[in-house]
């Protein structure tokens, strides 16, 4: 008798914590539980912030107060009432993971804040399929807007991919996550580091550079990797696409330009010399070297500038003629002879400070140069006299462009600002500014004319905390109204 009175006494005990857990009154009816239920799950699922051993604490009350309101309780009171009112019981590693895969009950809930905890837990016990797949179930579940923890995603898979030898998939996914945090080093190294292994050293070698100028000289087993990796990427593209090199320079190499054979005349020193390919190089050691490529010949090392080359540009008659820019102040004009020889045909002498640019119109018939004295000049080819000296910006300039019609040019300047000139005095006088083209801030680095002449491209860079940033503008060269910018 004893023991008879027992089971329903610690049943009766069981019920009033059930109840007081979920906070309802002894006299609450199945449709209270029921609504009650709702509310704790809400409040207690793991998705929005709740624990695991809330959440089945929660489910094990109401199916235990279920069973007792529709007369289906057991004779033992109902355990699972007593596990959920009684205090947390310590719970194994395995059970704990299963309860966080969303099996602690037939319902199997899935709970999608948690997959990224367990692809970090399987990638370090050695399940990279299982890491792989966990990733891939959070990134399924990730707001893409919120890049910070979508990037950490596709790394954490990135690696997982890695570790099992899928290469490509991890060289995809590095790279989304370094492309979401444009600044964030290990991404970007880790991209390289798949690139190489996946065999695309281009895009290795891309990555790489990145990944090291962000990390800007640190030391560490991520910079020495990355290094590695670098020259390994920087090796292979050598010797895969390499076909000659040309050295001989004593310091970087400015500017390579191939001599044109000439669009119009036929017979030009350009075409007969055109199976040799002719080939010019500017240095920063302030000469400029000539090269036959089919060769790898040097004809030529002119010399004579006491500063950096800092531009070159080939008349495009395709008769020889070659300008230097420097940064000493001059330009100066050369020719290239068939028989192998190289003359000095003038120097020319109209900055006050370095000469940043050189370019020729698109018949040869004259020829610009810009300088930091905030000046671009114009030059006559065949007199080397000046034509035109164009005043007005309020910064160095930086570049000049030729109109495809020759009538007008268009320089670009620290000031910020785009200027388009009138050469042949079609709208105002000869060598006035006819529009003034600025959108913004950052220096102008370069303008050039569409081939139709309509429009003028202006390239802009402002400096930033880590990385420039570059906007592209596109003007109207007939109304000086911008149509359209690209950040």
């Amino acid at each position: 008798m004893a023991g008879d009175a027992e089971v329903p006494g610690r049943g009766a005990a069981r019920l009033k914590k059930a109840l007081a857990f979920m906070s309802l009154p002894p006299y609450a009816s199945e449709s209270q539980v029921r609504s009650r239920y709702r509310e704790l799950l809400r409040l207690n699922h793991p998705d929005k912030g709740g624990t695991p051993d809330q959440f089945r604490r929660v489910q094990a009350c109401y199916k235990f107060l279920l069973e007792r309101l529709g007369g289906k309780g057991r004779e033992d009171g109902g355990a699972a009432a007593e596990d959920i009112a009684e205090a947390p019981r310590e719970t194994k590693v395995d059970d704990a993971r299963a309860i966080r895969q969303g099996q602690e009950d037939a319902q199997r809930v899935v709970l999608g804040s948690d997959l990224r905890s367990l692809g970090d837990e399987a990638f370090e016990e050695g399940d990279y399929a299982r890491a792989v797949e966990c990733y891939g179930a959070a990134l399924a579940h990730s707001r893409f807007d919120a890049r910070s923890g979508h990037a950490d995603l596709l790394f954490g898979r990135a690696r997982a991919h890695l570790a099992l030898g899928n290469d490509e998939k991890a060289a995809s996914d590095a790279r989304r996550a370094a492309e979401s945090r444009p600044i964030w080093a290990d991404a970007w190294a880790l991209a390289g580091h798949a690139q190489v292994k996946a065999g695309d050293f281009v895009g290795a070698r891309a990555s790489l550079e990145r990944a090291v100028g962000l990390l800007g000289g640190e030391e560490g087993d991520l910079a020495k990797r990355a290094l590695e990796d670098l020259a390994t990427a920087r090796a292979a593209v050598e010797q895969e696409f390499c076909k000659l090199a040309l050295g001989g320079h004593g310091g970087a190499v400015t500017q390579a330009s191939f001599l044109p054979e000439g669009p119009v005349l036929k017979g030009t020193l350009g075409s007969r010399m055109g199976g040799r390919r002719i080939l010019a190089t500017a240095g920063m050691d302030g000469a400029v070297r000539i090269f036959a490529t089919a060769t790898g010949e040097l004809l030529h090392q002119l010399k004579g500038h006491t500063a950096p080359i800092t531009s070159i540009a080939w008349c495009p008659d395709g008769e020889g003629v070659l300008v230097s820019a420097s940064e000493d102040g001059t330009a100066r004009v050369w020719r290239l002879e068939e028989e192998g020889s190289c003359r000095l045909l003038k120097t020319i002498s109209g900055h006050e400070a370095s000469v940043t640019r050189v370019c020729f119109d698109k018949f040869g018939a004259a020829f610009a140069t810009t300088s930091e004295d905030r000046t671009a000049c114009v030059w006559d080819s065949e007199t080397g006299l000046l034509a035109h000296r164009l005043e007005g910006h309020s910064g160095g300039v930086n570049w000049a462009a030729f109109h495809p019609t020759g009538r007008s040019v268009c320089t670009a300047s620290d000031d910020a600002t785009a200027r388009v000139w009138d050469l042949a005095g079609d709208a105002t006088e000869p060598g006035r500014c006819v529009h003034t083209l600025e959108w913004g801030d950052g220096r102008a680095t370069s303008a050039e004319y569409t081939p139709d002449g309509r429009f003028v491209v202006m390239v802009t860079k402002k400096s930033g905390a880590v990385n420039p940033f570059y906007r592209m503008l596109l003007f109207s060269s007939v109304s000086g109204r911008i149509c359209c910018w690209l950040d």
